[in-house]
């Protein structure tokens, strides 16, 4: 039974090539995109998982408009650090880290 729908398959491919390479590479096309977009999700989602205390892992991103820019970045200076262990009491340590360029 699988080998008649496999000949009937063939077939059908070799008739109409033109259709059939361009379902062939949509349909590649498509995979290959959600394969990527799916690796990206599991990329940003795995951020810290690594660690044993990840629920307890926050970090605290800042934006500033400048002359019509949007900049996103990190917020690492050290007297913020305080602050927010003020604000959120059941913080038990800070780690201040970023990198200086790059």
């Amino acid at each position: 039974m699988f080998s008649n729908y496999f000949k009937t398959a063939l077939r059908n491919l070799w008739k109409n090539k033109g259709f059939s390479a361009i379902n062939i590479v949509g349909l590649a096309i498509g995979l290959s995109t959600c394969l990527l977009i799916l690796i990206f999700v599991m990329d940003e989602t795995g951020y810290d998982k690594y660690n044993e205390n990840a629920d307890r892992i926050y970090r605290l991103d800042g934006d500033i408009k400048f002359g019509g820019i949007i900049s996103f970045w990190q917020l690492r200076r050290r007297r913020r650090a305080p602050r927010c262990c003020g604000i959120f009491p059941r913080s038990r340590r800070k780690r201040v880290f970023g990198c200086t360029g790059g």
